[in-house]
């Protein structure tokens, strides 16, 4: 399948899976069918899902949540229902298919969703083997995640990902109060896809918006005169509040994640938005059915629903104030601010008003055509949500998706295996290279080989110990800086094997490249003829133990790294000389992501240096036979290569990957075992609590 359709039905399912979930979750909890499409279309619109639908692994453990609450009532509703058994599955998915920070809110979220039913459905008599049955089912779902989970708790005690790294985080992104208007009206500070985006922190981020049509139907789900005891409106509520004043700026949020806390003080305080969205989308379904089916509340409806409309308007009043007297945004590139809020405010307030229309002649008026109102309002819905989705998500032609380009076909086809480095406008963003298949040293991810970014981070501030960003390795792309940096950015290439140099044209005069390897009318590619090649052989080594001192002696213009390699521990039985032999050779017969194949001639003993990352779990053999992988040049890998001709191996065999499909297995057999022996009574639901 051609890459670009693959991408796109991968991003349109998560879609379409997350709206059916939330669907069968809704209809689970006893919600009609037109409020459980009117709660699916709300939460798969929100500003939340639709700002992170093109990233492709926000939405995926998102869909997951609804699976695993619909999974946790059917549980309770008959303890014997086969269903449960997906839920180890279910929770195993979550580590497989997305990103950490959401497979924790979805787990503590069901947990603690699991918690308020249990207490509020047995109150005659707790059934203490239902929960012991639930963590069981739970702990063998993460289990079965282990070939997951333990690899990547090898790369978190790799990474440099910690709570000083993330500390602007939580300075950006928690939020001020005003911030939350957006949430009823969309669009409110802006969209970054518009150029217009003027609020808090970054708008991916943050926003929360779902509009206020929703919001209404959540603030009639708790219209007097309902029993709140026998659902889960207060659960949703509660969750609502709660993950709501954790997003704003003020001392609690600020004194719970300045706490030595895993995981939660080195994430994005504002992705807990996904919770408030989907408890909003819920509450908003069960206002619909209050709506719909309860006839008592067309008796105070006005007094009720009046403080919410007041407020509304209230806010439109403010919003036209702000234009009129032309209060400044403080901010310097977006001089409208007060007109971009005006002008979504009018819109939202204007379908809202309509809404509100509806909403009473529905109460008060009886009649065939008015029972399809309810429809008629999701259509409202669903049209905003469509029209505000499509700022963010315009529909683009595919000759625009990763288009080839000539410079892109030669670095691709002509520089591996070596590393390529694009200067000023012809800088090549972060992961680009990944999806083309060439090699550039930058690198951008929040789980990043530490010892790789601190090398990066000293060459290009000369300060020990090196700053680094939480999710970014970045060489000084600029042209022209001065000449001390820019001779540590030259030795920093040399030893990263960068061998191809890329400009633009109409500034390769400023760029070090002697040759000319390849050129069309507007860029430029240049060799490196000081870089050392991705492996190579010497016959020298140091030994430094201490981090400053290996750093400092790398860019020591005295150090010459194509005969000398930094090593942290001692060699037994080797012995350093500054000979070198023209007849010493080494070439790459294959090189893939997990094995490199190699070919050696030497007259003596060398260490072979290879200027990728040092890591656990690889593993080097000469002629079959293993032998040990030394930390070089800070971060890099070297071996001892003995005298005569010799096939070198590296391969990728982490002892972290065999122990986590280890737990696997045996979870992959308790689940199965379980599946066999048990043995559900042929059961009526006469015989269990219906639970509503």
């Amino acid at each position: 399948m051609e890459n670009r359709l693959a991408w796109t039905l991968y991003i349109i399912l998560q879609a379409l899976l997350l709206s059916f979930f939330t669907y069968l979750y809704c209809k689970k909890i006893k919600l009609s069918i037109a409020a459980s499409l009117f709660t699916s279309t709300i939460f798969l619109l929100s500003g939340f899902v639709i700002s992170r639908l093109i990233f492709g692994n926000i939405i995926y453990p998102l869909a997951l949540l609804p699976v695993t609450l619909y999974l946790i009532e059917d549980f309770l509703e008959n303890p014997n229902t086969r269903k449960i058994f997906f839920l180890p599955i279910a929770i195993a998915l979550l580590f497989f298919v997305g990103h950490p920070q959401i497979l924790f809110y979805v787990l503590a979220f069901s947990t603690l969703y699991f918690f308020y039913r249990f207490f509020t459905t047995q109150k005659e008599k707790k059934n203490k083997s239902l929960f012991v049955r639930f963590f069981i089912f739970l702990l063998i779902g993460i289990g079965l995640a282990g070939v997951q989970i333990i690899p990547t708790l090898e790369l978190l005690g790799n990474a440099n990902i910690n709570p000083e790294s993330s500390r602007f985080i939580f300075e950006r992104f928690l939020l001020p109060p005003y911030h939350l208007i957006s949430i009823l009206i969309p669009n409110y500070f802006g969209n970054r896809a518009t150029y217009n985006y003027w609020g808090a922190g970054d708008y991916i981020e943050t926003v929360a918006s779902i509009g206020i049509i929703p919001c209404f139907f959540a603030y009639i789900a708790f219209l007097k005169g309902s029993n709140l005891k026998k659902d889960m409106r207060i659960f949703f509520f509660i969750s609502l509040l709660v993950t709501i004043l954790s997003t704003l700026n003020w001392f609690l949020p600020k004194l719970f994640f300045s706490l030595p806390i895993p995981v939660i003080t080195t994430i994005l305080p504002s992705r807990i938005f996904m919770l408030t969205t989907f408890s909003l989308a819920v509450l908003a379904g069960y206002g619909f059915d209050r709506w719909r089916v309860d006839k008592k509340i067309s008796k105070k409806i006005f007094s009720y629903t009046l403080p919410f409309i007041a407020g509304v308007f209230t806010l439109l009043l403010g919003t036209f104030l702000f234009f009129r007297m032309g209060i400044s945004c403080n901010n310097q590139f977006i001089t409208n601010c007060a007109m971009i809020a005006l002008r979504n405010t009018l819109l939202e307030i204007f379908i809202f008003t309509i809404t509100i229309g509806f909403f009473f002649i529905y109460l008060f008026f009886k009649n065939k055509i008015v029972r399809y109102i309810p429809f008629l309002i999701i259509f409202f819905v669903l049209t905003l949500g469509i029209y505000n989705s499509n700022k963010f998500l315009p529909f683009s032609k595919k000759e625009t998706i990763l288009p080839t380009h000539p410079l892109l076909k030669v670095l691709q086809d002509k520089t591996q295996p070596d590393r390529v480095f694009g200067f000023g406008q012809a800088n090549i963003k972060t992961n680009f290279a990944t999806n083309f298949r060439f090699f550039d040293p930058n690198y951008v991810d929040p789980l990043f080989n530490r010892r790789y970014a601190e090398l990066i981070g000293y060459a290009n501030t000369k300060n020990f110990p090196p700053p680094l960003q939480r999710s970014d390795i970045e060489i000084t792309k600029d042209l022209v800086i001065d000449k001390s940096s820019d001779l540590w950015r030259r030795r920093l290439l040399n030893i990263l094997g960068v061998k191809y140099l890329i400009v633009k044209k109409e500034e390769a005069k400023n760029i070090f490249g002697q040759k000319t390897f390849w050129e069309d009318a507007n860029w430029a590619v240049k060799t490196n003829s000081d870089s050392l090649p991705r492996v190579y052989i010497v016959s020298n080594f140091e030994i430094l133990t201490d981090q400053k001192s290996i750093l400092k002696r790398l860019f020591d213009p005295s150090f010459n790294p194509k005969k000398t390699v930094i090593l942290e521990n001692e060699i037994k039985n080797f012995a350093p000389t500054y000979k070198t032999s023209v007849l010493d050779k080494v070439d790459i017969a294959k090189y893939k992501e997990n094995s490199i194949d190699l070919t050696s001639r030497t007259n003596s003993d060398r260490l072979l240096v290879l200027s990728d990352n040092y890591y656990p779990g690889w593993k080097a053999y000469v002629d079959g036979k293993e032998t040990k992988i030394y930390r070089a040049n800070y971060t890099f890998r070297s071996i001892v290569l003995p005298k005569g001709n010799h096939i070198v191996k590296f391969n990728y065999q982490p002892e972290s990957l065999k122990t986590g499909a280890i737990i696997s297995f045996i979870s992959l057999f308790a689940l199965v075992l379980l599946v066999i022996v048990f043995r559900p009574k042929v059961s009526s639901y006469k015989n269990h609590r219906n639970i509503p």
